[in-house]
């Protein structure tokens, strides 16, 4: 009976182990998932920036040109 509880016990701690490992495995991917989505924002930003530049530039080329 000893060897079959301590059996259980190291299945559960395999198990346990399998699950923890999954759980940091998704932390991390959610993390390279948020350091994607965070570089995608600031790209964003970025062009709407540029675009705002080109518009006043053109704008600025309207007036300077009539």
């Amino acid at each position: 009976m000893g060897t079959r509880r301590k059996t259980d016990w190291i299945q559960f701690g395999v198990l346990l182990l399998s699950v923890l490992t999954l759980f940091a495995d998704s932390l991390i991917k959610s993390g390279k998932l948020m350091q994607q989505l965070e570089d995608l924002a600031k790209q964003q930003q970025q062009m709407e920036n540029r675009l705002a530049t080109i518009e006043d530039q053109w704008h600025h080329f309207q007036a300077t040109h009539k």
